[in-house]
């Protein structure tokens, strides 16, 4: 017979400014002390108005992970499809509950801000400004 155990992880999503992230997706992923096997991913759910988490995976005994003091779980952070951030931790993972506190998001600039001048430092009028890129380092000004 073989023994299932769930196993609860669970956490909160907040930006720089201590603010909470609502409907952001959270794919929690287990990685091998071999670098030759693949990460496993153990679920994907969304934060909810708190930007909590939480899921639940069941393991059984023939799974060789979890075993060790020092396994590894990597915690991405995606929104609008786009992975905005990451964080890996390293912990002995035995437990049936594993909480990963508040987790605090250092994404991308998700604004633009400024304004236009010319060559005097006077403000133009009526121009449209378009910025490309969401998060990525190119973007364009028109």
């Amino acid at each position: 017979m073989i023994k299932m155990t769930t196993i609860t992880f669970k956490g909160r999503l907040i930006d720089i400014d201590g603010n909470i992230l609502t409907n952001y997706k959270v794919s929690i992923w287990y990685i091998d002390h071999n670098p030759l096997i693949p990460e496993r991913e153990l679920g994907t759910t969304l934060t909810d108005f708190q930007g909590d988490f939480k899921f639940s995976y069941e393991t059984d005994s023939n799974e060789t992970f979890f075993n060790n003091d020092s396994d590894k779980i990597k915690v991405d952070i995606i929104f609008l499809d786009e992975k905005i951030f990451k964080s890996t931790f390293t912990s002995n993972f035995k437990s049936e509950i594993i909480d990963f506190g508040i987790i605090e998001v250092k994404g991308p600039n998700r604004g633009v801000k400024g304004r236009i001048l010319d060559e005097n430092g006077k403000p133009l009028e009526d121009l449209v400004v378009v910025a490309e890129g969401t998060g990525k380092t190119e973007a364009t000004i028109m």
